[in-house]
């Protein structure tokens, strides 16, 4: 009884997640890497992509690692600018001009970001809910 009922909650989250696609950034592909190719079913599985080879593994975690690393780096210098410089200062806007801008512009990028995001959300779940594949 107690088999059952688990084996239909597989069922329920394997619903969910049949249209799960590894998008074609750096980091679901280095998602995509962790998972046992043994338990990929090309097109009708919850994961739709090729496995990797050893060679495409290392390139996708080196390419990983420096885009992290740059992002660090950028981040710290950006600090750095910010505390050393004494020029520097936040204002806030004092016109309307310059509000319409900044409002279109923040618009923007997390009309950019939202679908990284959402892929990520994604990704997490499929890996709490399918521990036995990674």
């Amino acid at each position: 009884m107690k088999r059952k009922k688990q084996a239909e909650i597989r069922e329920d989250k394997s619903l969910k997640f049949k249209d799960h696609k590894i998008q074609n950034d750096i980091f679901s592909l280095a998602f995509a890497s962790f998972v046992d190719p043994e338990k990929i079913h090309k097109g009708n599985g919850y994961l739709s992509f090729d496995p990797l080879t050893s060679r495409e593994q290392q390139e996708i975690y080196l390419g990983a690692l420096l885009v992290v690393c740059f992002q660090c780096t950028m981040i710290y210098l950006i600090i750095n600018f910010m505390l050393t410089n004494d020029k520097f200062s936040i204002v806030p806007a004092t016109s309307f001009q310059i509000i319409i801008p900044r409002l279109l512009s923040s618009i923007m990028m997390h009309l950019n970001v939202e679908p990284d995001i959402r892929n990520g959300i994604n990704m997490m779940k499929w890996v709490v809910n399918h521990p036995e594949s990674i």
